[in-house]
């Protein structure tokens, strides 16, 4: 029996800051944008964290949902790392860095919570 996601705190935060880091990852310039440029890998690791929860909640077991869990993790550490880029190469302002730093912190937040809590809960 799969959970729906969409009932997920976490799995709406994480939405909301993909959505987010899309919009500033657009700023960046054209040779950014190409394979392996930040901007495809800020995006594609952002998307991945709601992704990967997705993926968790087809998981019948919670075993299952955790290990998708600590997957997101790390792909928000890897947003971590994108987003200092961003700012230290200027290509986006501290402000906005720190906005965007802030969603991600929790993001991480929330999905410790979940995973500490024993089973899955919705709002």
């Amino acid at each position: 029996m799969s959970r729906d996601f969409r009932t997920l705190d976490v799995w709406k935060k994480a939405h909301l800051m993909a959505l987010e880091i899309i919009q500033s990852a657009k700023k960046l310039p054209a040779e950014e944008d190409e394979e392996g440029g930040l901007a495809a890998d800020v995006c594609r690791s952002a998307l991945a964290i709601p992704a990967i929860i997705v993926r968790g909640c087809a998981f019948d077991d919670e075993d299952g949902f955790r290990e998708s869990l600590c997957e997101s993790l790390e792909s928000s550490r890897e947003v971590e790392i994108y987003l200092l880029l961003m700012r230290d190469l200027g290509y986006i302002p501290a402000s906005e860095h720190e906005r965007l730093d802030a969603m991600n912190g929790e993001v991480r937040t929330l999905i410790n919570k979940q995973m500490s809590r024993g089973r899955i809960r919705s709002s």
